[in-house]
C-alpha cells in the first residue's frame, strides 16, 4: 500500500561529447578540462516544528573534488560544508528563513536556488482510532466509537501531533516517505518526499495486537537527478512512530530522517533458509537515514537481525534470537549508539564449508554482530565513526561474537569506538575478532563469562561453545582496562607497544610467555569472581575483582570519559570493580 502516490515526470538527458584527435607530435594524453558544478538536485523548502532540527541537501555533478558552503540570509554558516545542512533546534524566529549553498572546485562556483524554511509552532494532534475487523471506511469516522477499518482511508487526514490507536486485526504494509515507481514496493528509483513536520504515532490499543504487514520508510531513490550520496546524511523528514505493533515482515527504512520503532515484534514470513539468500530476509533495515531509533523490539524468526548503515542512530534494548544469519551487520556510519541488547541462539544449521566442498547458498558465517565497510558506490559509507557499544550480552552463536573486517579501500576509516559494561559469553568462533584499525579503540569493564556450559541447541542442531579468544590487528590510541578475560591469549603477541594503554585486567587463564609480562594491575585470577554457571556474571562478595580497577592512565592521571554507572546503571565508587558489574554499598579509597 503505497500512501504516497504522485507521479513525477523524468526527462532524461543525455549528452554525447566528441574530441578531435589532432596530428600534433606529442605522447602526452591531453589533460581532462575541469568542469564547473552543475546543481542535479536544487534544495527544496522545509517546514518544521519549533524544538526540531530541520535538513537541507543537494546533489550536483563536476570535476571533483566538490566542495560546499551553506548559507543562511547569504552569510556563510561556519562548519556547514557537506551536501546536506542540519540546523540546530529551530525557533519561531526562524521562520521565513532562506538558505543556499554554494558548490565549488577548481573551475569555479555554482549558487544553488535558496530554500525557505518554514517554522510551526507545537502541534497538539487528535488521536485517531483504526480496527481492521469492525472498523468501517465507509460508516467510520476514525472515533474510538466508529473506527476506521484502514491507514489508508485515514491518511489524508493525518496532520503533526497526531495519535493512531491500532485494534487487533490484519493491516496491508505502510509505506511512506517516497512517491510510488514502476518498481513497486521496491521504490528505490522513487523521489523521496517529506512526511510530516512532527510526530505522528501509531500504537498497539491496550490489549490489542495489531499485526501490520510490513513497514516501509524512504528510498535511495537511484535516479541521476536525485541520486543519494552517503553524505547528504537522509534525503526526506518522515517523523513517524511505530508502538508495539506486530511486524510480521520486516522493517526497512532507507533514506528517511525522524523514525522510531518500539516494543515491536518484528519477524520475516516464509523460510529462513533455502534458495532465498538471508540478506532477503532480514528484520530491520536502516541505510543512509538520520535520527533513526529501534528500542524494545524483539527480532525472531528472521535471517538477519539488522543491517545498518546510517548517521545518529540508537539501537537499544531489543532482543535478537533464534535466527539463522548475523545478529547484526553494520557497513558504516557516523554516531552509533547499540545499547542494552541481547542477542543469541543464532545458527544456520550447517557447518561452515570446507576448502574444496561446494558452497551452499544459504550458509552463513553466523556472528553476533559483523562490522565492515562496503563501499561499491557513492551511496555507501566509507568509515565507521563514533560507535558506542555499552551494556549488551551476547551468547550463543554459532561463529564470533564480533567480527571486524578490515577497512577496503584504504581511504576509509573506522575511529573512536567504545565497548563498556558489556558480558560476552563463550561462542562457537573467536569472541571478539578486532581485524580492523581503530583509530581510538576503547575497551573497558567487560566480562567475557567463562562457563561449565559447553555447547548450547539451536533451532537446527546442537553446537559447540568454547572460544573465549580475543583477536586485536593492531590499531592506534587503544585503551584496554577493568575487564574480566578468561583466554590470557588476548594479550597482543610482542604488540604492546602498538596499545596506548592497557591495565588492570584479570584473566582466567595466563597469557602464554611470548605475549610478554602482565601490565600493572593485571593479575591470573586465583578463582571465578562469580559462581561457575552464573551466566549473568554477578560478582561474589570478597572476589578479586572488587576494587581492583583504575580510574588512572599510564601517566597516573584520570582517564578521560569516566565510567560512572555500570550494566545495570548502578553507580560505580572510587576504585571499580572489574567487569560489567559494581557491587554496591562500598566507599574505598582512591587510588
Amino acid at each position: 500500500m503505497s500512501l504516497s502516490r504522485s507521479f513525477p515526470l523524468l526527462v532524461v538527458i543525455s549528452a554525447v561529447v566528441f574530441l578531435a584527435c589532432g596530428g600534433g607530435g606529442s605522447s602526452e594524453s591531453p589533460q581532462p578540462v575541469a568542469t564547473k558544478p552543475e546543481i542535479t538536485a536544487q534544495p527544496t523548502p522545509k517546514s518544521a516544528t519549533v524544538g526540531h532540527e530541520a535538513t537541507f541537501s543537494i546533489s550536483a555533478n563536476g570535476t571533483p573534488p566538490l566542495s560546499y558552503q551553506w548559507r543562511k540570509g547569504g552569510t556563510n554558516i561556519p562548519g556547514a560544508d557537506e551536501a546536506s545542512y542540519t540546523t540546530p533546534a529551530t525557533t519561531l524566529d526562524d521562520n521565513g528563513s532562506l538558505f543556499s549553498v554554494v558548490v565549488s572546485n577548481a573551475a569555479g562556483d555554482t549558487v544553488s536556488n535558496t530554500a525557505k524554511l518554514t517554522v510551526n509552532p507545537v502541534a497538539v494532534g487528535n488521536t485517531y482510532y483504526l480496527d481492521a475487523n469492525n472498523g468501517s471506511d465507509t460508516d467510520g469516522d476514525g472515533s474510538e466509537a466508529k473506527p476506521y477499518q484502514t491507514v489508508a482511508k485515514l491518511w489524508p487526514k493525518l496532520a503533526a501531533g497526531d495519535v493512531v490507536v491500532m485494534a487487533s486485526g490484519n493491516y496491508p504494509k505502510i509505506v511512506a516517505g517516497r512517491t510510488w515507481d514502476a518498481h513497486g514496493d521496491v521504490g528505490w528509483n522513487a523521489t523521496p518526499v517529506d512526511v510530516f513536520p512532527d510526530w505522528v504515532t501509531f500504537r498497539a490499543g491496550s490489549g490489542q495486537e495489531p499485526h501490520v504487514a510490513a513497514i516501509d520508510i524512504g528510498t535511495w531513490n537511484e535516479t541521476p537527478a536525485h541520486a543519494m550520496p552517503w553524505t547528504m546524511k537522509g534525503n526526506g523528514d518522515a517523523y513517524l512512530r511505530f508502538e508495539g505493533l506486530f511486524v510480521d515482515d520486516g522493517v526497512s527504512i532507507i533514506g528517511s530522517r525522524h523514525v522510531e520503532v518500539r516494543d515491536c515484534k518484528i519477524q520475516r514470513l516464509g523460510d529462513l533458509v533455502g534458495q532465498d539468500m538471508p540478506y532477503q530476509k532480514t528484520g530491520v533495515v536502516v541505510t543512509n537515514g538520520r535520527y533513526i531509533t529501534i528500542e524494545g523490539c524483539e527480532i525472531t524468526h528472521v535471517a538477519l537481525g539488522a543491517q545498518i548503515m546510517t548517521t545518529d542512530f540508537v539501537f537499544r534494548n531489543n532482543e535478537i534470537h533464534h535466527n539463522t544469519h548475523d545478529g547484526m551487520q553494520i557497513y558504516g556510519g557516523d554516531n552509533l549508539l547499540i545499547e542494552g541488547n541481547k542477542i543469541h541462539d543464532l545458527d544456520d544449521g550447517l557447518a561452515d564449508p570446507l576448502p574444496g566442498e561446494p558452497a551452499i547458498p544459504w550458509n552463513m558465517h553466523v556472528d553476533g554482530i559483523h562490522i565492515y565497510i562496503n563501499n561499491y558506490a557513492e551511496k555507501m559509507a566509507t568509515d565507521l565513526n563514533g560507535l558506542t557499544f555499552r551494556g549488551n550480552t551476547l551468547y550463543h552463536l554459532e561463529a564470533m561474537g564480533i567480527m571486524v573486517n578490515g577497512v577496503t579501500p584504504p581511504d576509509t576509516n573506522y575511529r573512536d569506538w567504545l565497548f563498556e559494561n558489556n558480558v560476552f559469553g563463550p561462542t562457537g568462533g573467536i569472541m571478539l575478532h578486532l581485524g580492523g584499525h581503530v583509530v581510538g579503540f576503547v575497551f573497558r569493564h567487560n566480562t567475557i563469562v567463562s562457563t561449565t556450559e559447553t555447547s548450547w541447541t539451536s533451532i537446527y542442531r546442537g553446537n559447540p561453545c568454547t572460544d573465549y579468544g580475543v583477536a586485536y590487528w593492531g590499531g592506534t590510541n587503544e585503551q584496554i582496562y577493568n575487564n574480566l578475560f578468561v583466554d590470557g591469549r588476548v594479550k597482543p603477541d610482542q604488540r604492546e607497544e602498538r596499545f596506548a594503554y592497557v591495565a588492570h585486567n584479570l584473566y582466567v587463564t595466563a597469557p602464554p610467555a611470548g605475549n610478554g609480562p602482565l601490565a600493572d594491575g593485571e593479575a591470573v585470577l586465583a578463582a571465578l569472581p562469580y559462581a561457575s554457571g552464573d551466566w549473568t556474571a554477578q560478582l561474589l562478595p570478597g572476589s578479586q575483582a572488587i576494587d581492583a580497577g583504575t580510574r588512572l592512565g599510564a601517566n597516573q592521571l584520570p582517564l578521560p570519559n569516566q565510567l560512572n554507572v555500570d550494566i545495570n546503571g548502578n553507580p560505580r565508587d572510587n576504585r571499580p570493580d572489574i567487569g560489567a558489574y559494581e557491587i554496591q554499598g562500598r566507599n574505598p579509597p582512591a587510588e
